[in-house]
Formats: C-alpha cells, structure tokens, sequence
C-alpha cells in the first residue's frame, strides 16, 4: 500500500512537466478538466491534481495507452463474468437487439 501512496506522489510531481512538454495548451488542460484558470494554475504548481484529473490529463497527453489500459479492464471484467457463469445465451441476445431494434421502429416483427 505504501508503494502506491509513493508511486501516486511521484506522478502527481512528474504531471506538471508532461503537460508541459504535451503538444497541448493550457487553454486546452483547463477545459478538458473543466477547471477555471486560477484552479488549473494552482494544482499545476502545487501539483495537487485529484485521480480523476490526473485519469484525465493521461487520456489526453497518451489516449493510446489509455484506450489500451481502459480496453484491458473491460476484457478482465468479461472474463471474470465469464467465469462467473454471469452470460447470456446467443438466443436470447438475438431476441434482445430484435426487440430494440423493433422499438426503435428500423425492423417489421415477425
């Protein structure tokens, strides 16, 4: 646990100079985490930004690796469903998107 408080420290200090070095503004930081220019200015130099901002500001400095990340945890996430029998038969999907489907006024029902 203490490992992951240090780690989380060493990211809050290291963001600044990734934001600094993005091809992005601060204009561009401060909207995207819908932050007033004081707020932005003052956890940029005190480094203090919340997780979600910081989840934030590494989608956009590297959405790569972020979508990646982001593309794992749903996989372990169907995977552990899959294992806790948490599914739902072929069958039973096909009724499920003809009946949205029929809602939404794009299929004749049968």
């Amino acid at each position: 646990m203490v490992e992951t408080i240090l780690e989380f420290q060493k990211l809050q200090q290291e963001m600044p100079q990734i934001m600094a070095t993005s091809k992005y503004k601060a204009s561009y930081f401060m909207e995207a985490l819908k932050l007033t220019p004081s707020t932005y200015y003052r956890k940029l130099s005190t480094a203090k930004f919340t997780p979600e901002e910081l989840l934030k500001i590494v989608e956009l400095v590297n959405p790569k690796a972020y979508y990646r990340w982001e593309f794992e945890q749903e996989l372990k996430r169907g995977l552990a469903d899959l294992d806790a029998g948490r599914t739902i038969p072929h069958e039973k999907v096909k009724e499920l998107i003809k009946n949205e489907l029929i809602s939404l006024g794009n299929e004749k029902p049968n």
